[in-house]
């Protein structure tokens, strides 16, 4: 009986801990499956319920035997309760302890470990005691919790507002601010956040960015032109403070100062009770300050609130100083940094612009090109530095007369573009040019003086002249040319002729390039007549281009063009070289020498090796140098006396003779030509033709003759064509002459017969 007795009660308390171990089981599960839920306050809600519970229900059913220890249980749990962020379920815990061991007191089942007064009185003391230890603990926790929560974030945001400044620029910037400042005010629950920009240059800062939580109201409605300068002196204290303490704060707008009663007004009639600000500061010193404002209650800032506030503005300013170098750059690459105005790029780019607009809109548009004229003189006169001052100011008139819908552009040097946009009627052109064209008729004060400058310019219109911008810049350039050839300070508008003339000028310039080498040129040789004697005494040589499209062209249309584009060096090295072993030539025949006359240009004459590179001429083709007469114009002889005077001296040096040709068309100084060794002078051809209609040029032509004569000088008239002229010449005692009345300019093998006499 015995046995089976203790079967039973074994096979009861086997049972018994089944079933209690079930419970915990389940009580665990719950536990482990509460924490899986996503809503936080759900989670919480099960978790509290599940722990407390199980204080009352492992103290009872454990109390029979484990009175010394189960009563412990609850402190575990109350020391668990330490992690979470909450008191609720620490409290919970003591409560549910204090009163589960209250009930055991009360009730002292007959199982239960006899416990007298002192045990209950201890282990509630120690009950309380753990309560007020994990309370403690707790609200350290709960603090370093909340910091670290606070520093991530903080990080979180930071790590956010970086990333997006890598990539702000122009075109981003309002964007990217106002995210940053929204991210400020959600991160620091904040009524409103906003940018104020300063203008260094101008003394002025600008509302420029604003972000506000959803029902505040904006200082500045949101896509508006209210946006304003405003002068840098209204917030001077405001800088002035943000300078010396690093933030504004004013705790409680209300209790500002009697002294800022005005900027107290301000505050309170947008509604602000509290306001921290912190500058952005840059390089240069302060670029803009955040403000925070709270206006639904105010708000307290800590010093940790306000070094944040600071570490954001430091990357607000890395991303303006970001923004301020891209500007520059920008600047410099599509702006003049001298007058401010757009340069060539952007003025190209605009014009182009504006082209697709006008196709849209069938209107038209006109590119002015201007060139201040004999700038070179001001520079002389008054220095660079007074130059740039006279360019400036060009520019700010040039401004002012246009509208703000066109383009003034320095293009380059004293070259200024203008383009005239949305133009209805065609007619209206020569109107505004007259308009700017009137900029320079008052004198500009530079430095205390007064100048009077004048332009050229030239105009082109779209279509009509061209259909992109580099078309119209060039035809309304050329068109700037023909305005200075005829006189200066005027305007000329684009013409069919001049842009047919203009692409003639450019076709041969590049074949110009290619002359040489593929033979185009000839040189064509006219007798000069000894008038004494009646017989040839000499020869010019006479470069023709026999070009094989265009046929024989003139020099007197591509000498020009070969000078301009730099290759009349070479090729009047090979007219010179040429004519000298051409005249050889004929000495070696056993004619009787003849005196090889051959023209310099201005752009040869200039070139320091000139008699150096025609010695090495003379020598390579055997010619003696007495038998070479070189021809300058007047102006190459009277303009640079000095330098014309040293080079003249080394070619007499040689042996060669020289003779001014073209003599009189210029205005010549007797002084200055009496100081050049020359040897001839010979009279232009309007001159000679003129001698049997008009007295006019019948007297100069005698004046001339005597001059040369009173000077020792040899002279010869060209362009004789009749022989009442050959008559004159004679008459009034000229040495020579030379035209189409003894012989037409012609190739070598014509000029050989004659000399052969065949």
């Amino acid at each position: 009986f015995e046995y089976s007795e203790a079967i039973q009660i074994s096979n009861h308390n086997l049972k018994l801990g089944i079933l209690k171990s079930l419970l915990f089981l389940v009580s665990g599960t719950l536990l482990f499956a509460v924490q899986r839920l996503k809503k936080e306050h759900l989670r919480e809600r099960f978790t509290l319920i599940i722990l407390v519970s199980n204080i009352p229900m492992i103290t009872l059913i454990f109390l029979s035997y484990a009175s010394m220890t189960v009563w412990v249980f609850p402190m575990i749990i109350m020391i668990a309760s330490l992690v979470f962020s909450k008191r609720r379920l620490l409290i919970s815990t003591t409560v549910v302890a204090i009163l589960t061991q209250l009930v055991i007191w009360l009730l002292k089942p007959e199982l239960t470990v006899v416990i007298n007064f002192y045990d209950y009185i201890v282990r509630i003391g120690l009950l309380i005691t753990a309560f007020l230890i994990g309370s403690y603990v707790n609200k350290i926790y709960v603090e370093k919790f909340k910091e670290n929560a606070y520093q991530i974030k903080f990080k979180n945001m930071s790590s956010v507002v970086s990333t997006d400044f890598v990539t702000i620029n122009q075109e981003n910037a309002d964007i990217k601010i106002n995210k940053l400042l929204s991210e400020l005010g959600a991160f620091f629950e904040a009524d409103r956040t906003y940018l104020f920009s300063i203008n260094t240059d101008m003394d002025t800062m600008t509302y420029s960015n604003e972000w506000c939580q959803e029902g505040i109201t904006h200082r500045i409605m949101p896509h508006t032109d209210a946006i304003q300068e405003i002068p840098l002196t209204q917030y001077s204290w405001w800088l002035e403070a943000l300078s010396q303490n690093g933030f504004v704060y004013i705790e409680n707008v209300s209790s500002m100062p009697e002294h800022m009663s005005n900027e107290k007004e301000q505050l309170i009639m947008q509604q602000v009770k509290s306001i921290i600000s912190v500058p952005v500061e840059g390089s240069s010193g302060i670029q803009g300050f955040i403000c925070i404002d709270a206006i639904a209650s105010t708000k307290k800032w800590t010093n940790e609130d306000i070094e944040i506030l600071k570490i954001t503005s430091n990357l607000l300013a890395d991303g303006l100083t970001k923004l301020k170098s891209e500007k520059e750059i920008n600047f410099m690459a599509y702006f003049d940094n001298l007058t401010r105005l757009p340069n060539r790029f952007l003025f190209i780019d605009r014009v182009n612009q504006a082209i697709h607009l006008a196709k849209r809109t069938e209107s038209c548009i006109s590119v002015l090109f201007l060139d201040l004229d004999n700038f070179k003189s001001v520079n002389d006169t008054i220095g660079h530095k007074g130059g740039d001052h006279l360019l400036k100011e060009v520019a700010l008139r040039l401004e002012n007369a246009v509208r703000k819908s066109d383009t003034v552009s320095r293009f380059s040097g004293d070259e200024f573009m203008i383009m005239l946009n949305h133009i209805t009627d065609p007619n209206d052109i020569p109107m505004i040019a007259d308009k700017i064209m009137a900029v320079f008729q008052n004198p500009f004060e530079i430095d205390g003086q007064s100048f009077r400058v004048t332009a050229s310019a030239g105009l082109s219109v779209y279509p009509i002249d061209g259909e992109d911008a580099e078309e119209l810049i060039k035809n309304a350039d050329n068109a700037m040319y023909q305005a200075k050839s005829n006189g200066k300070n005027q305007y000329a508008l684009c013409t069919t002729d001049m842009k047919a003339e203009v692409q003639l000028s450019m076709s041969l310039s590049n074949d110009l390039y290619r002359a040489l080498e593929r033979d185009e040129f000839v040189v064509y040789y006219q007798p000069q007549i000894d008038l004494s004697s009646g017989t040839i005494n000499g020869l010019e040589a006479l470069i023709r281009w026999n070009h094989p499209e265009r046929g024989m062209i003139s020099p007197a249309l591509f000498i020009p063009i070969s000078e301009k584009n730099g290759t009349i060096n070479k090729i009047g090295e090979w007219v010179l070289r040429t004519a000298c072993a051409q005249n050889k030539r004929w000495q070696d025949m056993g004619l009787p020498p003849l005196v090889m006359a051959v023209n310099l240009s201005a752009i040869q004459f200039i070139n320091p090796k000139i008699a150096e590179n025609i010695a090495c001429i003379l020598e390579e083709t055997g010619l003696n140098p007495k038998y070479l007469e070189l021809e300058i114009t007047e102006t190459i002889a009277i303009k640079e006396v000095s330098f014309a005077e040293e080079i003249l001296d080394k070619l007499k040096q040689i042996g060669i003779s020289i003779a001014i040709d073209d003599f009189g068309i210029e205005y010549s100084s007797l002084s200055r030509l009496k100081m050049l060794p020359i040897d001839r002078i010979k009279i232009d051809i309007q001159f000679t033709q003129g001698i049997e209609t008009n007295e006019k040029d019948r007297a100069i032509t005698m004046v001339i003759i005597n001059l040369a004569k009173s000077l020792g000088l040899n002279v010869l008239a060209e362009g004789v064509e009749t022989r009442a002229q050959v008559d004159f010449l004679i008459q009034k005692l000229c040495d020579g002459v030379q035209g189409y009345y003894f012989h037409k300019p012609m190739p070598a093998e014509d000029v050989e017969k004659i000399l052969l006499g065949r």
